[in-house]
């Protein structure tokens, strides 16, 4: 910590306190419960510093992260699915939102199987030759 409260690294430049630091932590703790509740599925807190400190959750075994959509107001949340072979912090091929983040996450997995589908489709109208 650095005098004055200043809970950051030296690159941030944000001046972040340890409080906003405690917080992220609590919110990104509570962020993951309530999806490993309603889900069904394993869910990991995420914090990280960025010009602030900023939280998200990710899924265990599975490339979907949600966070908020601002960090620090209650506005709702996006939900991504990284088609890497890691979660990323924020951010991948698929995105979604929605005013909670149970809807945030049921928005980017419809949107995934939307995909899904569209390429078998397409995957339907080529010449068979290419499919041997």
């Amino acid at each position: 910590m650095k005098e004055g409260g200043v809970y950051c690294s030296p690159a941030c430049g944000n001046d972040c306190t340890y409080e906003a630091f405690d917080r992220a932590n609590r919110m990104a703790k509570e962020l993951a419960k309530s999806l490993t509740a309603k889900t069904g599925r394993q869910w990991h807190p995420n914090v990280w510093e960025n010009l602030g400190w900023h939280w998200s959750a990710v899924c265990e075994g599975s490339r979907l992260t949600v966070s908020p959509l601002n960090h620090g107001v209650d506005d709702g949340y996006h939900a991504f699915i990284s088609m890497c072979d890691e979660p990323t912090i924020g951010g991948g091929e698929f995105v979604a939102s929605g005013p909670t983040a149970y809807h945030a996450v049921k928005a980017v997995v419809d949107k995934y199987k939307e995909d899904l589908a569209h390429r078998a489709e397409c995957g339907k109208a080529l010449p068979s030759k290419l499919m041997e």
